[in-house]
């Protein structure tokens, strides 16, 4: 009967131990780069975007065309675009306007052809944007 007892006892502590921390990762970190016919996205948004969830983030394409979002997305599929930043009112002269040639079927949720799963842990995207 002790014995029986003792291995319960070892039982509950060994589900606890295993149980406690180890549930799965529901979210990840997102970086990648974007290109357009081969050439960096430099200065477009890239945005992720879940339909289902309504969350989504974005960030600016570096020089080199990578980017990096700054707060991780819970584990799912996404819509991604690309677009122009809109600049803040000022005044002066307007400020340039990209030149990358930005397809506009990228540009829309609606029309982007651009998915990307993401899982748990550390994600990495490749886009190349062709016309």
């Amino acid at each position: 009967m002790a014995n029986i007892r003792l291995l319960a006892l070892g039982s509950l502590g060994l589900s606890i131990l295993l149980g406690a921390g180890c549930s799965p990762v529901r979210e990840g970190t997102v970086e990648g780069r974007v290109t357009v016919q081969g050439k960096p996205a430099v200065g477009e948004h890239v945005t992720f975007f879940a339909a289902e969830t309504g969350e989504g983030a974005s960030a600016e394409v570096g020089a080199d065309g990578t980017f990096r979002l700054s707060t991780p997305l819970r584990v799912g599929t996404f819509v991604v675009t690309v677009v122009t930043p809109s600049p803040p009112p000022m005044a002066g002269p307007p400020p340039k306007k990209s030149n990358m040639g930005i397809p506009d079927k990228y540009r829309r949720e609606e029309t982007s052809d651009l998915r990307a799963t993401v899982v748990g842990g550390k994600n990495t995207f490749e886009f190349e944007l062709k016309p």
